[in-house]
């Protein structure tokens, strides 16, 4: 039985849009609940959360994914299902740890860190879901490499469930006792969905029954092999990890210096990280998904010397990543007031949002590069240029922001991107032999979503619904600004029929 790359992904585009559906509802709604000062406070202790989560996992998802699709491709299951059971044992324990140092350092990262007393009923909190997200992470990595992306995928629907429950009754209880208790309901209930779905996830794991062909294991080499690959990405998360987090804490010191009162910069951090930067992510859903699939499939292609429709198909999905970027852009800048405004009710959402908008083609190309790189074993490139990025994004928020504001932080996140963008392309073009037709993917669909940006705004503006009921209208301006821009993308040659095709049956593999 064969299954396309292009299957699994459009199941987890289903399952992840639905479930980033439900996720960006529910931060619209905490953030209409705690404000813009409370997204503020949820954004540090979420910085501090991704740094021991990244502790917890240490890119062992990754590691599994790649492992178990090397030894699925050969077919020895038995392996496979040994190095799921390994890892969940040692990062099990590793999650442990993380909850441990986390809960009991919660007083000095609440009052010396954050300087902020009313976070640290939420760091002890948001810490008891540590252990179960390693373990999930552990068993993600398996499915991934066995392709049943169906678990996974119902998972992710099934986190944002009990999450828009949790947190829907936390705040009828928790709400009344102030700011403080507010975010202890939001934390509360990330924790409570981590649970539910480390335990869902672990009941599919021993439910799915797997032929055995042979039983040959060395624990030597897979404990040598799951420390190579391991260990860079563990690394490089924890660069990354840090380097954000300590971004994270300078954007609100910055924007003290620049002015801004204590309250004050934490609500511009909470409009910034809480309400303008979801909304610019929430499109990734596809491409998530696709860089989910990829790292198995590139892996199973390069031990399968498939290299002509492996470059063909990295080539394909840069395009299609650029593509989508580049029509994002003409979208937000058309409709961000608009959306800010249904969403949050507040206009200076809409402003960020209109200069945040042009970053979109390099946060999706990195996204999709790094995870190629990572099934291509380039972890330690990932790793040179994650670090060179943080480095430079953090000295322009330090520097620039208390001189331009919050203007600062939108150059470091532009010019960083771009550098970034560049170094991975130059890495991937010398170790590949995919072509990267600058015309194609990128000048001509940048010209269509400059007419798209022209045309829609005069379209929109004629369309009475627009006035009487606002969300049906922006949904219909959107509707009309995508089918305009897949018209002039067709028309201008970038795409053809036989790219959908293409994209339709690529990398199909035998299981």
């Amino acid at each position: 039985m064969k299954k396309s790359l292009i299957t699994d992904t459009i199941i987890l585009t289903i399952s992840g849009f639905l479930a980033k559906a439900v996720g960006f509802a529910i931060r619209v709604y905490i953030s209409n609940k705690i404000g813009s000062e409370g997204m503020g406070m949820f954004s540090m202790v979420s910085s501090i959360y991704m740094l021991f989560a990244t502790i917890a996992t240490s890119g062992i998802s990754i590691s599994v994914s790649k492992l178990c699709a090397e030894e699925i491709s050969k077919g020895n299951t038995y392996s496979a299902r040994k190095i799921v059971r390994l890892s969940c044992l040692v990062m099990g324990l590793v999650g442990l740890i993380a909850f441990v140092v986390l809960f009991l350092s919660s007083n000095f990262i609440g009052i010396t860190l954050l300087k902020d007393i009313r976070t640290i009923l939420s760091i002890k909190l948001i810490s008891i879901g540590l252990p179960f997200i390693s373990i999930t992470s552990c068993i993600n990595g398996y499915f991934f490499a066995s392709r049943n992306v169906v678990k996974p995928a119902t998972s992710q629907i099934l986190e944002q469930i009990v999450k828009i429950i949790s947190v829907y009754l936390l705040f009828l209880i928790l709400l009344p006792k102030g700011l403080e208790y507010g975010l202890a309901a939001v934390v509360l209930s990330i924790t409570i969905a981590d649970f539910f779905v480390c335990i869902y996830q672990f009941i599919l794991y021993k439910l799915y029954k797997t032929k055995i062909i042979n039983k040959s294991f060395s624990l030597k080499n897979t404990v040598k092999k799951l420390v190579s690959i391991s260990f860079p990405l563990a690394i490089n998360s924890y660069l990354n990890s840090g380097l954000r987090l300590i971004e994270n804490l300078i954007i609100p010191f910055s924007l003290r210096k620049f002015g801004q009162t204590f309250s004050q910069s934490l609500s511009t951090y909470g409009m910034l990280k809480g309400m303008v930067m979801p909304i610019l992510i929430f499109p990734s859903a596809f491409l998530s998904s696709l860089a989910n699939i990829l790292v198995p499939a590139i892996a199973s292609a390069k031990i399968n010397n498939d290299l002509v429709k492996l470059n063909k198909t990295i080539s394909k999905i840069l395009q299609l990543t650029l593509l989508i970027g580049i029509l994002l852009v003409g979208i937000f800048m058309s409709f961000s007031y608009d959306i800010s405004m249904i969403l949050y009710h507040n206009i200076e959402c809409g402003k960020m949002l209109f200069s945040l908008s042009f970053i979109c083609p390099f946060l999706y190309f990195d996204m999709i590069i790094v995870a190629i790189l990572n099934g291509l074993s380039e972890q330690i490139t990932c790793l040179k240029v994650n670090l060179i990025e943080a480095l430079i994004r953090i000295a322009i928020i330090f520097f620039i922001i208390p001189i331009i504001g919050i203007n600062g932080f939108l150059f470091a996140i532009g010019l960083s991107s771009i550098f970034s963008a560049i170094l991975y392309l130059r890495k991937l073009i010398s170790i590949t032999n995919i072509k990267f037709d600058f015309i194609n993917y990128i000048l001509k669909p940048i010209l269509s979503a400059s007419v798209v940006l022209l045309s829609t705004r005069f379209l929109y503006k004629t369309l009475t619904i627009t006035t009487i009921y606002p969300s049906i209208g922006l949904i219909i301006g959107i509707v009309i600004s995508c089918v305009i821009y897949l018209i002039l993308i067709i028309l201008l040659g970038c795409i053809d029929k036989k790219d959908f095709i293409f994209l339709l049956y690529t990398i199909k593999k035998k299981k």
